[in-house]
């Protein structure tokens, strides 16, 4: 008794992870330029929400060594380094000396905590907010 597999699903899933896969060395470098364009102002790059995505994104992207600032409000983090760098994790009041004016801040925050954080700093600061962390409406612009 032969039997008939039907193997459109796998196909499909296939072909997913080959388009995700020609997408992903051109979306990196996107990220990097993104990120460049503030390093030649000369004006620091934070990160500010040191976890395990935010540290994730941007060690996959190589961009990791663009950081110039790690800020995290979790007290238990800070004084600790940023993963693979000997960037010494910040508070949010010893982070915020550092920052310029339009430096950039990547937001490494869930929504929820981006926009409660927005709503607090950013009116009262002229930064430029970017987040690494979809979904987001302050996406990272290689994210479109």
């Amino acid at each position: 008794d032969a039997k008939t597999i039907d193997v459109a699903p796998a196909r499909n899933t296939v072909d997913s992870f080959r388009t995700w896969a020609r997408c992903f060395d051109p979306f990196c470098k996107a990220v990097q330029a993104e990120l460049r364009e503030f390093i030649e102002k000369d004006v620091p790059i934070a990160l500010f929400g040191v976890g395990s995505r935010s540290s994730c994104f941007l060690n996959i992207t190589n961009s990791m060594s663009k950081i110039s600032l790690a800020i995290d409000d979790d007290p238990a983090k800070q004084g600790k380094y940023l993963p693979g760098t000997s960037l010494s994790i910040k508070s949010r009041e010893d982070g915020f000396k550092i920052l310029k004016d339009r430096s950039l801040v990547l937001l490494g925050v869930n929504g929820e905590n981006e926009k409660k954080l927005l709503d607090e700093i950013a009116p009262s600061h002229n930064w430029v907010f970017k987040s690494i962390l979809p979904p987001s409406e302050h996406l990272l612009s290689a994210f479109n």
